[in-house]
């Protein structure tokens, strides 16, 4: 059985996602190339590759031959998600595949060099029930990840719970699906821009948060707390982070600096976490024509913020 490192790697790995749902396969390449022609080594599986990837195994040898091509690794994954594939699935008829097809994706990306594979414990319950996260939808997350444990043990992956912006996905709720297991295989995936909508401290008044989150996921009871108190109470299990920015009001994921993230306090922040191995380019390339050699000297910079 492998064991995930106690130790801090090093150099700290910069992963990135891209919109590839918006690109033919057949400029792969070039894109690979623009990655590694700016210095990017690795990037990340993002949900549309692993969604495909279930459905078209020959997609994943056409892309280990890819990365090889090009030099670059993919070490980094997201999940499927969404209310087919979220930890607190309510669709019991469903939840045998569900749950069989997170382990297919696993094994699948495993043999591409992936570690760490984040998870979304779930929103849509909480835009119809009221913005409560019930002890039922809890205890849905719990199963579903003591069904995934096994997996993730032989496999040597981490399982990376994310957090968000609704009832469901606060830190405290990431906090005890991880206390809940007390396994080296089930951390934490940090998502920054997420955290800055929740940003007790942000500029920005609370009343101005996006209507969607603050009416319809919070019922108008939303709860914000300081980003430095979010990171102390995640901080023991962060392995991996997800790095964007936004204006605090919505979740625009904005290359860092286009938004009004304080970075500097940011990474200053993430020094304290003593498992954080990766930081992953969550930026919407396309949002604002956001270029790939920007994105990557931007990320170097945010990378020796954090460990110099």
């Amino acid at each position: 059985m492998k064991t995930p490192s106690a130790t801090l790697p090093a150099p700290l790995r910069i992963s990135h996602f891209f919109p590839w749902q918006h690109v033919g396969d057949n400029l792969l390449d070039s894109l690979f190339g623009e990655f590694a022609d700016n210095g990017g080594e690795a990037l990340t599986t993002a949900t549309v590759w692993s969604n495909r990837i279930l459905g078209d195994p020959v997609f994943a040898a056409v892309l280990r031959q890819k990365l090889a091509d090009h030099r670059l690794v993919m070490q980094d994954a997201h999940a499927p998600w969404s209310v087919p594939w979220d930890l607190d699935i309510v669709d019991d008829a469903r939840r045998p595949h569900m749950i069989a097809g997170h382990r297919l994706c696993m094994s699948m990306l495993s043999d591409l060099g992936v570690r760490t594979y984040t998870m979304h414990i779930g929103a849509a319950p909480n835009y119809t029930n009221g913005g409560v996260h019930t002890d039922d939808l809890r205890e849905r997350s719990y199963q579903t990840l003591e069904a995934l444990l096994p997996t993730a043990e032989s496999l040597g992956m981490i399982l990376a719970v994310e957090n968000a912006f609704e009832p469901s996905n606060t830190p405290e709720e990431v906090a005890g699906c991880i206390r809940h297991f007390n396994s080296p295989y089930i951390a934490c995936c940090l998502d920054i821009g997420h955290a800055h909508i929740m940003d007790s401290e942000a500029p920005r008044a609370a009343d101005t948060i996006g209507a969607n989150i603050r009416e319809k996921a919070w019922n108008n009871k939303i709860i914000l707390k300081p980003f430095a108190e979010t990171v102390k109470l995640l901080a023991p299990w962060i392995v991996t982070c997800h790095i964007h920015d936004n204006d605090a009001k919505a979740d625009q994921h904005l290359l860092p600096g286009d938004g009004n993230i304080d970075w500097p306090r940011t990474m200053a922040e993430l020094r304290q976490c003593p498992r954080l191995e990766s930081i992953q380019n969550e930026t919407n390339f396309c949002a604002r024509g956001t270029s790939i050699s920007r994105g990557c000297r931007v990320f170097r910079e945010l990378a020796a913020l954090i460990r110099p």
